[in-house]
């Protein structure tokens, strides 16, 4: 079936907001109309802030999507209708071109090229060649004019100290064109020093949240398209207004992306905080002012005493930092924070390296990291004690939404070597983390907020400090040509051997410990699957808990979970779930096969397997 598809794309946040798209609509349309071709059903493609340059739009867009499917010969017929031959492509000219001749000739499409009233097919190919060797070096030499200005202007608003760009972190604003602080550097400041006390993220997060110290939330079409869907409003403050205020916006004929980015721009909405929002917050460096700048290649350094050295060339990989924002946290004290990361990180004892993450992210259809599923490695068919695997299914509707589905099935299963039905993964994981929730974590399992182990943190702080003082002090000696102080040298070996026991006896106390606080103040966000640095936090902390999860559907919508704790004085629980109402009843297995269920009646493992 022939289809006219009409292809637009602007590259920058400039063109975004200046009309561009709008602009390239209408000259396609009036040409589509023009020529005839509206006589075939007209198939819309658009991407913004991708760019032609570099090919991202051949990769990342909504071209290069059907790019490949009409090189199969799928369109066969069809017309492509752009602006201009830099819509498609503003690559070097022979990459460009091989594009386009596959195009054209493997996927029998006809291009128009509005600009210049033609059209591209088989038999013309080779005047391509002049509009895209135009197409490539306009772009360079924009590409050039733009990083020229940019550098501009960022050493003159260096030199007058007034504002570089509007684009800032949440805690600086821009008035009178200088970056000011605004009332959620006060959130900033409390989390650095929370942190040096020894707190840990899940509990600095809680403390912020009792003091109602939010952090602005940006919205992202994926979060609004969750609204649209009736989906949870991961921990955002006034979220009835919020969902009030998106859906009028929906109904009104505002995209997803559109809706987005006018809640951005015209109103401010608050986010609770979370342990990996304060984790993220901790290792941003813009809180000591410094900014990276990426494209700088010649660097200006100083002498001791100010005066400018000869300018020597970024080495590659190097990172270069100018003081642009203001200062609310020392750099002394920012570099003191993440040695204090470093050491708190998970060592895997197989490979000696940290362990920061907890499992597979991945990127949905819009490019945004997500999260699917948190229990896929703890999970077991009860029937065959096989693997237990994530699947995803697609569903499109008549109007074009795509609805995902996510089920837990047995490997063993989909082999056809067991009968067990698939089951609805997000029932399974909203059971199991409420569940979890509720646990006893001071009688069931030991738990990291003791007072010995605060006690000890807060002298690795004190001595993570003085370490810093004593090499500091050492290195500017030895700047000045000075002999290095054997009791400085002395000092610094002996902290160094302070911290390496104290680090070893906070090992020995916290053995494998779990973060209850963190666990134990989950919101709603935990279930949103965008919000994949929390998900991998509490995958990594039910892993320390939990040993296996079995399942089992015993009747209509009904689902029994069982689930072994590695450690503690409770050995299993066994949860009766309503697809529709979660939880209905609770059993519970203690050491010496003693237990007793929900309803207070006393049970054994016989009465648990009967259940099952």
């Amino acid at each position: 079936m022939i289809k006219t598809f009409i292809y637009s794309r602007v590259s920058s946040q400039e063109q975004l907001s200046g009309g561009g798209l709008d602009r390239q609509e209408t000259d396609v349309r009036e040409y589509v109309t023009r020529n005839g071709l509206d006589q075939y059903e007209i198939v819309a493609m658009v991407d913004r802030g991708i760019s032609g340059y570099d090919g991202s739009n051949m990769r990342d867009g909504e071209l290069g999507k059907w790019y490949k499917d009409a090189i199969t010969g799928m369109y066969w017929g069809s017309h492509l209708v752009l602006e201009a031959i830099d819509r498609f492509s503003r690559r070097d000219p022979m990459l460009a071109m091989e594009d386009f001749t596959v195009l054209v000739n493997k996927g029998g499409i006809k291009v128009h090229i509005v600009k210049f009233n033609t059209f591209i097919n088989g038999d013309n190919l080779p005047m391509l060649s002049m509009m895209m060797n135009l197409a490539h070096s306009e772009s360079k030499q924009k590409s050039d004019r733009i990083s020229k200005g940019w550098q501009r202007r960022r050493r003159m608003a260096l030199d007058n100290g007034t504002a570089i760009t509007a684009r800032t972190p949440y805690w600086i604003d821009v008035r009178d064109n200088e970056y000011r602080l605004n009332n959620s550097s006060i959130a900033v400041v409390e989390a650095f020093a929370m942190y040096k006390q020894g707190l840990s993220c899940g509990l600095i997060a809680k403390k912020l949240n009792e003091l109602k110290h939010y952090f602005p939330y940006m919205w992202t079409k994926t979060a609004v398209q969750h609204i649209v869907d009736g989906l949870n409003t991961s921990g955002i403050i006034d979220a009835p207004r919020a969902i009030k205020t998106i859906k009028a916006f929906y109904k009104s004929g505002f995209s997803v992306e559109d809706i987005a980015k006018k809640m951005n721009a015209e109103f401010q909405f608050m986010k609770e905080w979370n342990a990996p929002a304060v984790h993220k917050l901790l290792q941003n460096k813009s809180v000591t002012g410094l900014v990276e700048i990426q494209k700088r290649k010649l660097i200006q350094e100083f002498d001791s005493d100010g005066k400018p050295l000869e300018l020597r060339t970024k080495s590659e990989g190097e990172k270069y930092f100018e003081s642009i924002y203001p200062q609310i946290i020392s750099i002394d004290d920012f570099e003191l924070i993440q040695k204090l990361l470093e050491s708190n990180r998970k060592v895997d004892t197989k490979t000696g390296k940290g362990q920061t993450t907890g499992g597979t992210v991945t990127q949905n259809e819009d490019g945004e990291l997500v999260k699917q599923f948190i229990l896929s490695s703890l999970c077991r068919c009860y029937k065959c004690g096989g693997a237990m695997f994530n699947n995803i299914v697609r569903s499109k509707r008549k109007n074009g939404k795509v609805d995902t589905y996510s089920y837990l099935r047995c490997l063993n299963e989909r082999d056809a070597h067991c009968d067990v039905k698939a089951l609805n993964y997000p029932v399974i994981e909203r059971a199991i983390i409420e569940h979890v929730k509720g646990l006893n974590f001071d009688t069931m399992f030991k738990g990291t907020n003791n007072s010995e182990l605060e006690l000890l943190k807060t002298r690795e702080v004190e001595l993570l400090r003085d370490i810093a003082t004593y090499e500091d002090a050492i290195a500017a000696r030895k700047a000045a040509g000075k002999n290095t102080s054997p009791v400085l040298v002395t000092s610094l070996v002996d902290a160094q051997d302070d911290l390496e026991a104290l680090q070893k006896k906070i090992r020995a106390i916290s053995g494998v410990t779990v973060n209850a606080e963190e666990l134990t103040s989950l919101n709603e966000s935990v279930f949103d699957v965008a919000e994949y640095e929390l998900r991998n936090m509490v995958e990594l902390e039910l892993q320390k808990i939990i040993k296996r999860i079995t399942f089992n559907c015993t009747e209509k919508n009904i689902y029994f979970i069982t689930i072994q704790y590695n450690t503690g004085t409770v050995l299993q629980h066994g949860l009766k779930v309503d697809k529709k109402k979660g939880v209905i009843e609770t059993y519970e297995l203690h050491e010496g096969n003693k237990g007793y269920v929900s309803n207070g009646e006393v049970i054994t493992p016989a009465l648990i397997e009967a259940a099952e």
